[in-house]
């Protein structure tokens, strides 16, 4: 499918706010990027659809690697990652409270961002056998927030989540181009 075809967001959308949700246990960074670049280019990704509001970003895993190959305090970071727009939360390979984290969070972003809003998951395991994923992504769904979703190539792809738009994250991660678009624009 050619890009062109994904360079617009659904209108509502278009300025509202993201809260990009990265399971960075599960979708590592690519070699030689740090997590500065990486939310960049996620962001860059978005904007590339024409999505232009603000953008947070929550990483989950080991801080320590999320963290490897900053240069800088992360708190004195130019950009906000790792400040009031996105934060860490250090789970050291506890898989099952990673995902509860990240599903509670999001659920309890969508509380402070009421539609219309942005919900991007970047997740390493396959939810579609999880139910209070499934149960929570058809509710933000029925509740018209518009969902994104990631997940690394292997990785067996969610069937019949309600979302907009798909990417691998090897390539999201580096910026690059959907899987999958479906135009809600109705």
């Amino acid at each position: 499918m050619a890009e062109e075809r994904f360079n617009t967001a659904v209108k509502r959308f278009e300025t509202a706010n993201t809260g990009v949700f990265w399971d960075a246990d599960g979708c590592k960074k690519p070699v030689g990027l740090n997590a500065v670049v990486v939310s960049q280019n996620i962001r860059s990704a978005l904007k590339r659809l024409n999505y232009h509001g603000e953008v947070s970003i929550f990483a989950y895993g080991e801080s320590n690697k999320i963290l490897d190959g900053l240069e800088s305090d992360p708190n004195e970071l130019p950009i906000n990652i790792f400040k009031q727009t996105s934060n860490t939360f250090d789970y050291r390979g506890d898989e099952y409270g990673r995902l509860q984290r990240i599903l509670t969070d999001f659920m309890c972003w969508q509380v402070d961002n009421p539609v219309p809003a942005n919900v991007m998951l970047v997740l390493g395991d396959d939810i579609s056998s999880r139910d209070e994923f499934v149960c929570a992504l058809n509710h933000l769904s029925s509740s018209h927030y518009n969902m994104h979703f990631a997940y690394p190539q292997g990785a067996a792809e969610p069937k019949n989540f309600p979302v907009h738009t798909k990417w691998l994250w090897e390539s999201l991660s580096v910026r690059g181009t959907l899987i999958k678009y479906e135009d809600k624009r109705t």
